[in-house]
């Protein structure tokens, strides 16, 4: 694995604690949790969420440190912007906490600057959120033939689209496809998305 000679791979599979901190807000969770079992974790533990994507397969360890849009990321933000500290085994073999009031520069390089390439992220303490009682989905085709109008109008309800509401345009062969995820009921889903 790697592809590249002196290269070294390093499985995290072990690494999927998780521990809640609902004082806080917090959880903090193993880099090697993948998100399908750590949604299902967190909703089991108090109904919570985190800002993340929605491929149940890709590990919170690769997303905490680059990225992490999904369907709370209107509301919430990205992944990244979620992460309040972090734990890295550094290239010395040394444990060091991470926030923003320790190591700050590498708090900052951790969260999308640093491509993965500063240590190996054991844990990450990222902020949660109480998951609304029903999320609503929603998915509409149109021919390819009206793209500019779909779009036009999808660009301008975008700037008013309240923040519950997560959508992406999705191009086919002859269809273009507009799929909605919404935080709370399909009635409101329904209202929010009208312009369609």
């Amino acid at each position: 694995v790697g592809g590249k000679d002196g290269s070294l791979v390093i499985d995290l599979k072990h690494f999927q604690q998780l521990s809640i901190n609902s004082t806080s807000g917090v959880a903090t969770i193993g880099g090697g949790t993948r998100l399908g079992p750590l949604y299902s974790k967190l909703w089991n533990a108090g109904n919570y969420l985190i800002a993340a994507g929605i491929c149940p397969a890709v590990g919170i360890g690769g997303i905490a440190l680059g990225g992490g849009i999904g369907m709370a990321s209107r509301k919430y933000g990205m992944t990244t912007q979620n992460i309040v500290g972090m734990t890295l085994i550094d290239a010395n073999g040394s444990i060091r906490k991470v926030n923003a009031s320790s190591n700050p520069d590498l708090f900052w390089a951790l969260r999308g600057a640093g491509g993965g390439s500063f240590g190996v992220v054991t844990e990450s303490q990222i902020q949660i959120y109480k998951a609304p009682p029903s999320m609503a989905f929603m998915q509409l085709t149109y021919p390819l033939s009206k793209y500019q109008s779909v779009i036009h109008a999808f660009d301008t309800w975008g700037i008013t689209a309240p923040d519950d509401i997560y959508a992406g345009l999705v191009f086919g062969r002859d269809n273009i496809t507009i799929s909605v995820s919404y935080l709370g009921c399909s009635g409101a889903a329904q209202v929010a998305f009208a312009h369609f």
